[in-house]
């Protein structure tokens, strides 16, 4: 480790730290509008990736609830299709997910609602299920396993639905909705208090699912900040090497001339006050000739383009 790498490491902690500080959760760079077309797709591409896990939960959360809880034995026709429908449209949102990605753009328009409208349906569907659950059973072990199974997946949904804060707040208001009305039709204190629970609930996903979409995006931006700003330096930097390149060849030209003609100077019949004066050009002139040289050199190599001689 140098002397100065403690030093450096030093300052990049400082300045970490202010930034840090400063909690900045607005990006100041300002995109053009095919930056922010391509901020989109990538959100939408994202928000597809991330959905596939929720299209294996629902089927096993409703395969459980089907044969492990009173649920399926009072209401095994119900329960069938329960499974059957999570079980076709988790199929029909894993291929739409893993087939998104090799579509071009006019296709991904067309598919991106499908899977949204899927995603939506489902947590629509479910949370239904939620709230009929609670209402026929009333606070017993198969409702209470169906509202922590509920509350896993909408906690689990809030990152993938963090790209679009609408979404969010639509999902978190169909799944937990019919069970906060189902609590307060139940008889007694508990129903309510259940009710009660289910609405701060809502609001701690709402509140967090907001701070999630302006931390994605946020970060989103910050990298596609940080790509332009190194296209932007690698394009500087092969601009400064150009121009590094093409000066010294323009000065090289002249210095060549200098130094024949010092050449010939010297090789005619001069004074001795003149000869020592053309022997001071001479060394002057090589050594510039080696800074130019050098200059040169070091141009070709941040181009890439500088090559060896084995010999």
């Amino acid at each position: 480790m140098s002397q100065d790498e403690p030093r450096l490491r030093s300052t990049a902690i400082d300045t970490w730290d202010t930034k840090v500080n400063a909690a900045r959760t607005t990006s100041d760079f300002e995109f053009t509008s095919r930056e922010e077309a391509a901020l989109q797709r990538a959100g939408r591409l994202e928000l597809v990736r991330r959905s596939r896990a929720g299209a294996v939960a629902y089927v096993l959360v409703s395969i459980v609830l089907a044969l492990m809880t009173p649920f399926g034995t009072r209401y095994p026709v119900e329960s069938c299709l329960i499974v059957g429908f999570n079980i076709v449209i988790g199929v029909v949102r894993m291929t739409l997910a893993i087939i998104y990605e090799g579509l071009d753009a006019p296709r991904r328009r067309r598919v991106y609602p499908l899977l949204v409208l899927a995603s939506m349906g489902t947590g629509a569907i479910w949370g239904l299920l939620t709230g009929f659950t609670l209402w026929t059973f009333g606070l017993t072990y198969t409702t209470l396993l169906l509202v922590v199974c509920t509350a896993g997946i909408m906690a689990g949904a809030m990152t993938t639905l963090c790209i679009r804060s609408s979404l969010q707040l639509i999902y978190v208001v169909q799944m937990m909705g019919p069970a906060v009305i189902a609590g307060f039709t139940l008889p007694g204190s508990e129903g309510v208090a259940m009710s009660f629970i289910f609405l701060l609930y809502m609001l701690f996903l709402a509140l967090q699912g907001l701070h999630l979409n302006r931390a994605y995006w946020l970060s989103t931006r910050r990298s596609l900040e940080v790509e332009i700003a190194r296209l932007e330096a690698e394009e500087a930097s092969q601009a400064k090497s150009e121009f590094l390149a093409n000066m010294s060849h323009e000065i090289r030209t002249p210095m060549n001339g200098i130094l024949g003609i010092t050449e010939m100077a010297l090789a005619c019949d001069v004074s001795k006050s003149q000869h020592r004066h053309l022997s001071l050009v001479r060394p002057s002139a090589e050594s510039l000739m080696g800074v130019i040289d050098g200059i040169l050199d070091f141009s070709k190599i941040e181009a890439g383009m500088l090559e060896l001689d084995p010999a």
